[in-house]
């Protein structure tokens, strides 16, 4: 969002700023997406984890319609038929951070409470 307020500002940046942020994100979302299919593959009973693995997709399918829907929301036509913004790209990124804390404040309240299943026994 800093870089890109920048950005809109008129300054001109060269590409290699595109890598620190391209980077945490590429590196975030392999941790998590690895991290999270296999947790929820090794607590899910043996007769739910495929069912356990689909709704981790889901959840990716339902996250990346929501910023479908938000970026959607973002944009009308104006008069000449041309897509123009209502808030800048910036701010848009920020409403994105905002909704990230808040569900990373959910994952953290349902982390705490979270119990370990007990092992399924050997058959």
């Amino acid at each position: 969002s800093m870089l890109q307020k920048r950005i809109e500002g008129g300054e001109k940046l060269n590409v290699l700023w595109q890598l620190l942020p391209y980077g945490v994100m590429t590196a975030g979302e392999v941790l998590i997406s690895a991290t999270g299919l296999e947790f929820a593959f090794s607590v899910a009973p043996a007769r739910l984890k495929s069912t356990i693995m689909s709704f981790w997709l889901l959840s990716v399918a339902i996250g990346n319609k929501l910023a479908s829907a938000i970026t959607e929301m973002n944009s009308k036509k104006n008069a000449a038929g041309e897509m123009v913004r209502r808030i800048s790209v910036s701010n848009e990124m920020l409403v994105y951070v905002a909704l990230m804390l808040v569900v990373a404040a959910i994952f953290a309240v349902i982390a705490k409470n979270f119990r370990e299943p007990e092992a399924e026994s050997a058959k």
